[in-house]
Parts: structure tokens; C-alpha cells; sequence
């Protein structure tokens, strides 16, 4: 019931009201707004962090658990394997490019259906000319160094200081990945709402990566990067400004994504939870 009253005003405007010290701000909230809701305390709307932490306060115990392989790998197979079985297609590289009575496709096939579900980005479907809110873009920037050794037994680690470093969370997949215990490290990091390494180079990136890797690990700072690679990612999810949890289309407008209304922030839950309500819509 809250929500549409929080929604107007950022979270750190409302921790500050609410009484929270500067120092919790910067040794917790900064950081969990960060990692979790993808933008800078000043810009997340009240409604969309407290919505998560009241869904957080409630587990006595938390558990992470890491893919022992990608993701695509993990969830695309088996999708389209549940979706065969059930008598269902799965066409890959076919656009669509209108909905009218069904689908049309770039080639000019008519798929008819009396029902669509469109589990699209706002940005696609407005290139279909179907009404979607407007949404500013959380980019990330992610980087893959390959070491010359083993640096260290960790699966995962997180750096507080949000924005005074790069990189927010690391992780050694030669530690998660399935029969990689024996192979030197390979850690994964990300620099999440990334526009202050958008000037930087794939190399200062990397080297910055390599620095701040080294506050957690200090002999990372000795050892030789034998390959690297550096992802932009241009929208990894929607930015939850403030007033965008208001604005969040419901279930009956047939749009499945995470950034729908599911009551959850943007992410992969998000968009599976979705993909149930439209179904059952």
C-alpha cells in the first residue's frame, strides 16, 4: 500500500528522513542499492529498494548459489526442450514484425494465435509501435581475466565503496565452473551503472580490474593477465528511478519481462515470475 507514495521520492532522501546514519548509508545501503537495484542510492526510487529488503528481512538464512556452467547454457536447452515436448515450436533468428491476429515474421509468415505474449524489452516494443514506458538504460561493463596461476580457493566476493571503485563483485570460475578446480584462475567482475568507465579503455579496464582485485587477493598484483576480455553491455536491466514502479505494466497487457509489475526488482526471478503471471492472467 506503500508504494505508490514511496515510489515518489529517492531512497537516500528517505533513508536520511528516516533517521539512517551516514555511515550506515555508505557501509550498507550504498552498496546493496548498487549491487542489487543496478544504480546510485540518489536515483533508486524509496519503493523499489524497501520493496526488496522487506522481502530480504524475511529469511533467517540466505543461500547463493553459482552455475556450474553459463547461463545459456543452463536455462535456453532445457526451455526449448519443455516448450518441444508440450507440442510447441521454437524459432530461432526470426524476427517478428507486427502483431496482428498473431504474429507476423520478417519473411512474412503468419503464425495466428488468439493470444500473444510479448516478452520483449521496452525498446523492442516500441519498435512494433505497442505502448511500453520509456526506461533508462543501467549499463554494466564485465571483464574476464585469465591469470597465469591460481590466486586463491574464493568463489565469490564483494568490495564496499560503491562508487569510489570500479568494480562492485568478483568471482573465480575456475573455483564454480564444473572440472575447472585444477586450471589457473579466471576471475569475472563487474562494474554495474558503468557510465564512469565509459571513457576508459578495454586495457585501464582491465588493469583497474586487476588493481582492485589485488585489495582482496594482494598476490594478484604479481601475477600475469594472459588473456582478457571486456563485455559493454548496454542495458543490463531497466534503471527503478523514481516513479518507474508506478509505471510498470501489469500482467493483463500481455507483456512478459522483467520489468513488468512482478514485485520484484529486474532480474532473472523477476522476469520467470512474469512469465507465470501472464500465463495465469
Amino acid at each position: 500500500a506503500d508504494v505508490s507514495e514511496l515510489d515518489r521520492v529517492n531512497a537516500l532522501d528517505y533513508l536520511r528522513a528516516a533517521g539512517v546514519s551516514e555511515r550506515m548509508i555508505e557501509w550498507f545501503w550504498a552498496f546493496a542499492a548498487l549491487s542489487v537495484m543496478n544504480v546510485p542510492l540518489e536515483r533508486c526510487s524509496a519503493a523499489a529498494l524497501l520493496r526488496v529488503h522487506s522481502q530480504l528481512i524475511g529469511y533467517r538464512r540466505l543461500h547463493f548459489g553459482f552455475p556450474a556452467v553459463g547461463l545459456g547454457e543452463l536455462f535456453a536447452p532445457q526451455a526449448a526442450h519443455a516448450i518441444e515436448r508440450s507440442g510447441g515450436r521454437v524459432l530461432l533468428g526470426t524476427a517478428v514484425v507486427a502483431i496482428d491476429h498473431g504474429a507476423i515474421l520478417q519473411d512474412g509468415t503468419r503464425i495466428a494465435a488468439d493470444q500473444v505474449v510479448l516478452a520483449l524489452p521496452p525498446q523492442a516494443l516500441h519498435a512494433l509501435d505497442i505502448d511500453a514506458p520509456a526506461v533508462e538504460p543501467s549499463p554494466y561493463i564485465s571483464c574476464y581475466l585469465w591469470f597465469d596461476r591460481k590466486l586463491t580457493g574464493a568463489r565469490f566476493w564483494a568490495q564496499l565503496g560503491a562508487l569510489r571503485r570500479l568494480n562492485t563483485d568478483f568471482y573465480d570460475l575456475s573455483n564454480i565452473r564444473r572440472g575447472w578446480s585444477g586450471r589457473p584462475s579466471l576471475i569475472a567482475s563487474n562494474i554495474i551503472y558503468s557510465h564512469r568507465a565509459h571513457a576508459m579503455s578495454n586495457a585501464e579496464i582491465v588493469a583497474a580490474a586487476q588493481r582492485e582485485i589485488a585489495e582482496f587477493i594482494p598476490q594478484a598484483a604479481n601475477a600475469r593477465v594472459v588473456h582478457a576480455v571486456v563485455n559493454r553491455i548496454a542495458m543490463a536491466i531497466p534503471c527503478p528511478l523514481p516513479g518507474s514502479e508506478t509505471q510498470r505494466p501489469s500482467p493483463a497487457m500481455s507483456l512478459a519481462g522483467d520489468w513488468t509489475r512482478t514485485r520484484l526488482p529486474c532480474s532473472m526471478e523477476s522476469a520467470v515470475r512474469s512469465g507465470w503471471l501472464v500465463a495465469e492472467e
